[in-house]
């Protein structure tokens, strides 16, 4: 029986699906904006401006004076217009810059990317669930409505299964 299930997906992929199917996929574009702020903004800039929220495409930043603040309402524009090149998508609508603390770098709670690698996935398709294992999934994902939701929860569980396994 070939289906998705049997297919490797990456994490990054599994999520994508589950949360469009959650309806948490506009919200984290969002999200994915603001980690986007430092590289777009470059190093001086952020410094001086960090992003605080943001909701329904508009993102607020707090700035450290009204020097900056006039000069970041200048470039606001150029700024939508690049974080919307990174995501993909037009989803940064307007920033809304506001006086305010800004926390020195160090005091802010560095964003990572994680580092996948390439022989991790061959690892986890090597290693087998036994029958008990495969029914608590079975059994886990059984009243989940949504067929390619359960499918992809069963993926999400049997590789968070294998990755104990392959630690242990």
């Amino acid at each position: 029986m070939e289906s998705s299930l049997c297919q490797t997906l990456e994490i990054g992929q599994v999520l994508d699906l589950l949360f469009r199917k959650l309806g948490y996929d506009k919200k984290i574009r969002e999200q994915q904006a603001m980690f986007w702020w430092n590289e777009v903004v470059g190093e001086h800039v952020a410094a001086h401006a960090q992003p605080t929220q943001i909701d329904n495409g508009k993102m607020s930043v707090v700035v450290s004076d009204s020097i900056w603040l006039t000069e970041l309402n200048l470039l606001r524009m150029q700024y939508i217009a690049k974080i919307n090149e990174k995501l993909g998508a037009l989803i940064l609508k307007d920033i809304d810059f506001k006086i305010g603390k800004v926390n020195k770098t160090s005091e802010r709670i560095p964003l990572r990317r994680i580092e996948i690698n390439e022989d991790y996935g061959k690892k986890l398709e090597g290693i087998e669930l036994g029958p008990e294992e495969l029914r608590i999934i079975n059994q886990t994902v059984a009243d989940v409505e949504d067929e390619e939701l359960g499918e992809i929860l069963k993926q999400i569980f049997t590789n968070q299964r294998k990755s104990i396994k392959l630690k242990n």
